[in-house]
């Protein structure tokens, strides 16, 4: 993660060489050397990273080179946003000499700049002597040189790291919790006699250290199996999927000879000997390309097999599975049940016939096995290091200890380290960021992208922003180190959460282990500082990331300097006032001269009532902002003042705000992203959003006690896209109030159960809608004219209208690219001929109809060749 840090501050000093601080005398002498420094370092930062593992004096290396990036980092974002005057493209042309009079004049404007480029100097000089000192210290390592690509950044060398090597037999006396998979896989394979397809393949899926292996090694030397195939070949592929060389290993398997051929013709036709008109079983363990070329080759130089032959793939990653699956899915490996994983653990922990000596032995061995995340390959680890450990302490130490603060660490998360140092580098560092939240949160895709970027992990030079973020959450999900957690499917929409396996956590916290720290309860600050920096004695490494559930911790931590501090997440839900710890104003004044500070989230922390006017004059550089269910009842616009750089603010769940001041907008022109649901809003000044220029996020929902929107709200919001009213009292909207909204492509209004029709001209202002909830409403009438403009609109929920007894004649023909639409429980009769319009309809939802007597007669039947729908209800 070193590089990615380096990467940034090249970045910036790229950018800065051009401009007109860049070229100020004193100023361009320290960048120029700053950046021979950073070239020297890139170019073996590679080299580095490989040789970590092994070497703890090259880790302590790193640790201090990614800090005083940090801090390099942090001097330019503050000269940024300091002297942005100094930052602009150097303005001298050919003709700025011309005049004698316009010469003179530069003399004395260069003068009065002479200071500022004086002081700028003396700022860089400590950093570039830092990373000097870090070159100087280089040199003993026999770091090798990458080759540079075009950025500067150096290719990594050849891995020095052995290749995972694995054979048919496994090691395990006996497998633990897999017999139904096992059967399940084995049914499969013995089922396919008659596969028409060519081979059958059957890929396993899981994260490291789930037994996927051990699982196929139990498979291929099971009785039913060796009689069913005529060959069997086992290859682990691990990180070198060359075609050639997989086909040579099975000729040489199966003729138990070598084969010293480099031809591929040569090769394939070796292939073809040994397998034609023969069942084979090829296992392919640990396959990480995800190349469809090589695979096809691969494929096809086994077709000659006979039927039912099968190859058993096991990988981590979704891409590969997709890619070489036959079956419908590909067989997902999930952990073992715990008692499953209780077994394996005692199997390895006592000696035969002995777990019952001490008790209490397997009373805290039980809870020990809840930190194994159901992993076999932690349960055995642990299992294992504690077979020689028989005192009732030492038991209790591993219990209370994190994975990776254990020496059996080196068994553990290097084996899901293997799919980490294969993410892209950019998915790294938002990956390991994750360690922030709590095991077991979920995470929404909004929540994490806004984030990341947040935190400047997402590069983005010709996509938008979101876009990359989106990439690197398919990444990390493809790759095991997401899950999905909660799927709700609506009309043509589903809502995914996200989650991340225990021990997947845990090797976040181990990557993040220097940079970022859970404060527990009453830890000291010395403790915490020895243990986030693995007994490194520099007082410059210091977590740049911090979180807390607990109250009483986090006190005698904020109470030194944390200046250095990124990120703080406090989340509790206790009174602190109550709870002898730090008070919410203490907090706040402490929080508030966090000066580099990017995201700040304060949750359920009640105890004030009120923002200081001084809370936002150092947090210049802070983005994302969170104060959810704090207690707050009002606000005042100074106090975001020095917030110049925010983008998302989330203020939910403060019941007691009633209104926002008027000059709020003010210090928010870059806000993206507003939150004020489940507070007690009445009104909406309009003048709170009037320099909102940028908000694309609107969320107002279940503030019940309002009950009607700005006329000029709308002119404020041209880039808003999604705006939700839900469970609010608005019995009416002034159209007016959406007039500015051009690019608006969600509304959500459901759950007004005072509003009963909408305006006629509603629809004129959202040509780019895509989605209308009006759901639970009180609709009597529905003005065809509302929907006049809304020609790209998908997906349109009426539900639960019950006083909706029709719907206009004409309204089909306004929103014909409409794909689901759900009238359930709605009390319509019957259904316009317009909607014969709707030719790329989808689903049509009248499910508690009653009233409904016809339908159109182009709609009669379910399976109308007009229209391409399903019919629910009917």
């Amino acid at each position: 993660m070193a590089e990615v840090v380096l990467e940034k501050v090249a970045n910036i000093l790229i950018s800065l060489a051009k401009t007109e601080l860049g070229l100020a005398w004193g100023v361009k002498t320290e960048l120029d050397k700053l950046s021979s420094a950073l070239t020297t370092i890139r170019a073996v930062v590679a080299d580095a990273e490989e040789k970590q593992i092994k070497n703890k004096n090259i880790q302590k290396w790193l640790i201090k080179l990614k800090h005083v990036a940090y801090d390099a980092e942090d001097v330019f974002n503050d000269l940024a946003i300091d002297e942005p005057d100094l930052l602009r493209p150097d303005p001298t042309d050919d003709n700025f000499c011309d005049s004698v009079w316009i010469s003179f004049r530069s003399f004395f404007m260069n003068l009065k700049k002479f200071i500022p480029h004086y002081m700028i100097a003396k700022k860089i000089k400590p950093i570039r002597e830092r990373f000097e000192s870090i070159v100087s210290e280089m040199c003993n390592f026999g770091l090798i040189k990458g080759v540079v690509d075009g950025s500067g950044a150096a290719i990594p060398p050849p891995s020095i790291t052995p290749s995972r090597e694995t054979g048919s037999t496994s090691a395990e006396p006996q497998m633990y919790g897999r017999d139904a998979d096992k059967e399940n896989i084995i049914k499969m394979l013995l089922e396919n006699v008659n596969y028409e397809h060519g081979i059958s393949v059957c890929p396993i899926l899981g994260i490291g250290g789930l037994g996927k292996t051990t699982l196929a090694q139990f498979i291929y030397n099971d009785d039913r199996v060796q009689k069913h195939f005529e060959v069997k070949i086992w290859i682990c592929v691990s990180d070198h999927f060359n075609v050639k060389r997989l086909l040579k290993e099975i000729v040489e398997i199966v003729t138990k000879r070598r084969f010293d051929h480099d031809n591929l013709d040569v090769i394939q036709d070796g292939v073809l000997e040994q397998l034609r008109g023969k069942r084979f079983l090829l296992v392919l363990d640990d396959v990480w390309s995800h190349r469809q070329d090589d695979w096809n080759m691969l494929k096809n130089s086994l077709i000659y097999g006979a039927k039912g032959s099968s190859i058993i793939v096991t990988t981590r990653l979704k891409q590969v599975a997709s890619i070489m699956k036959t079956i419908s899915e590909p067989y997902q490996l999930d952990g073992l049940s715990e008692d499953d994983c209780w077994s394996l653990f005692a199997f390895y922990a006592f000696e035969a016939g002995k777990e019952s000596v001490n008790p209490n032995l397997i009373t805290i061995g039980k809870e020990i096995i809840k930190n194994c995340g159901r992993l076999p390959l932690a349960a055995k680890a642990l299992g294992s290091m504690l077979r020689v450990k028989v005192g009732e302490r030492q038991w209790r130490e591993v219990r209370d200890c994190e994975i990776w603060d254990l020496e059996e660490e080196d068994e553990i998360l290097p084996a899901l380290k293997l799919s980490y140092n294969d993410l892209s580098s950019r998915a790294k560092q938002c990956f390991a960021y994750c360690c922030l939240f709590p095991k077991d949160y979920e995470m929404s895709k909004e929540e994490l992208v806004f984030l990341w970027l947040a935190n400047g992990l997402l590069e983005f030079k010709n996509k938008e922003p979101e876009d990359v973020g989106e990439d690197v959450l398919i990444e990390l999900k493809l790759r095991s180190f997401f899950q999905e957690t909660e799927e709700e499917e609506g009309l043509g929409e589903k809502t995914v959460r996200f989650k991340i396996h225990d021990l997947v956590h845990d090797l976040a916290s181990s990557v993040m282990k220097t940079e970022h720290k859970h404060i527990k309860a009453e830890v000291a600050v010395d403790e915490v500082r020895n243990k986030t920096n693995n007994n490194i004695q520099d007082d410059e490494i210091r977590p740049r990331h911090v979180s807390s559930v607990d109250v009483s911790g986090i006190h005698q931590f904020l109470s030194s300097d944390q200046r250095q501090l990124r990120s703080l997440f406090l989340i509790s839900n206790l009174k602190l006032h109550e709870d002898g710890g730090m008070s919410a104003s203490n907090v706040i004044s402490v929080v508030s001269g966090l000066n580099n500070l990017r995201a700040l989230r304060i949750e359920g922390w009640v105890g004030e009532t009120s923002l200081p006017l001084s809370f936002g004059d150092k947090l210049k550089h802070l983005r994302y902002l969170i104060l959810r269910c704090n207690g707050l009842s009002s606000l005042r616009a100074e106090s975001f003042s020095g917030m110049k750089n925010l983008q998302i603010l989330d203020l939910s769940w403060n019941r007691s705000l009633k209104t926002l001041p008027d000059s709020m907008d003010k210090y928010m022109e870059h806000l993206k992203h507003l939150d004020l649901s489940h507070c007690d809003l009445s009104s909406l000044p309009a003048e709170s959003f009037s320099g909102m220029k940028n908000l694309q996020i609107l969320y107002l929902s279940w503030n019940r006690s309002l009950k009607t929107l700005p006329d000029s709200m709308g002119k404020y919001m041209e880039h808003l896209k999604h705006l939700d009213l839900s469970h609010c009292d608005l019995s009416s909207l002034p159209a007016e109030s959406f007039s500015g909204m051009k690019n608006l492509q969600i509304l959500d209004l459901s759950w007004n159960r005072s509003l009963k029709t909408l305006p006629d001209s509603m629809g004129k202002y959202m040509e780019h809608l895509k989605h209308l909830n009006l759901s639970l409403c009180d609709l009597s009438s529905l003005p065809a004219e509302s929907f006049s403009g809304m020609k790209n609109l998908q997906i349109l929920d009426l539900s639960w209208n019950r006083s909706l007894k029709r719907i206009p004649n004409s309204m089909g023909k306004y929103i014909e690219h409409l794909k689901h639409l759900n009238l359930r429980c709605c009390g319509i009769s019957v259904l316009p001929e317009s909607l014969e319009n709707l030719t790329e309809l989808e689903t049509l939802n009248l499910i508690g109809c009653r009233r409904l007597i016809m339908l159109p007669q182009s709609t009669s039947c379910a399976t109308s060749s007009s229209w391409r729908t399903r019919v629910a209800g009917v």
